[in-house]
């Protein structure tokens, strides 16, 4: 059984930067005769920058992959939903369509008012969007697409995203000062703990996602592999797990620690 990841930063990424020569990508085909093959997002349309080749086994390449374009499709998917639901919208609901656009308002604003604070209901949007972009694109699999979020680039810059609005808040709240004074809180000798943790956060935040998108798309990988042509009930109730109850858990999870972080580096004085 072999397991190639995305970029093989799992099992390659030592040998990657010890090695005087890049590391051939190992051919997914190695696995064919029998045994279960996990690869990474593939190469849709290779890219060229200034007339200049990605080198798809590179740690950093700019080619169009399957990552990319499925969040393309998910985001076709949730715009035709968003206008469907939000169109010839009444003052007072009369369609089964507006009450159930007017739910799904009240839950995101209720998720951001009961963690955050009415002060910060101009967020319920954005968590709105990273809740249902992460949930439906992790939904992918159901639909035979490789989901993007088992794809660390894509979960890596919605972490980015997220260290972001950190920063700006700070600078918001707490003047040009504030991220430098939450670095040295309560004391001076925190400066380093309190700077790794500025780091780390974001980036648990992103493997966290990544991590356990990943685990069930192999798990489910494996399964339908062990089971061969038996695979029909045991896998699909296993799926409701892994793919839809996993995906709506992660989501969740990215969107209420977003609300966490930015709440955290809040430095206003009614907020300490």
């Amino acid at each position: 059984m072999e397991f190639i990841t995305n970029g093989e930063v799992v099992e390659f990424l030592g040998e990657y930067f010890e090695a005087d020569e890049p590391v051939a990508r190992p051919p997914v085909e190695a696995a064919a005769d029998g045994g279960f093959t996990v690869d990474g997002a593939q190469i849709v349309v290779p890219v060229e920058i200034l007339g200049v080749s990605s080198d798809p086994d590179s740690f950093v390449s700019f080619n169009l992959t399957t990552s990319v374009t499925v969040q393309w499709v998910m985001l076709i998917i949730l715009g035709i939903l968003f206008f469907i639901l939000g169109r010839n919208l009444k003052v007072k609901p009369e369609t089964k369509r507006q009450a159930a656009a007017e739910m799904l308002v009240d839950f995101f604003n209720g998720m951001v008012s009961d963690a955050m604070g009415s002060k910060y209901i101009k967020y319920a949007p954005y968590i709105a969007i990273i809740f249902c972009f992460s949930m439906f694109n992790s939904l992918a699999g159901l639909l035979g697409m490789r989901s993007p979020t088992a794809d660390i680039s894509v979960v890596g810059t919605w972490g980015l995203i997220t260290a972001f609005l950190v920063l700006r808040n700070k600078f918001k709240t707490g003047g040009f000062w504030g991220p430098l004074k939450s670095l040295l809180e309560p004391v001076a000798p925190m400066f380093p703990i309190n700077l790794i943790g500025e780091i780390t956060n974001p980036l648990t935040q992103s493997f966290r996602h990544f991590g356990n998108i990943l685990a069930g798309t192999i798990i489910m990988g494996i399964i339908y592999w062990a089971m061969g042509f038996f695979a029909i009930f045991l896998p699909a109730v296993l799926s409701m797990y892994f793919d839809i109850f996993g995906a709506v858990v992660q989501a969740y999870i990215f969107s209420t620690l977003t609300m966490v972080y930015v709440l955290m580096a809040d430095r206003s004085p009614d907020a300490q």
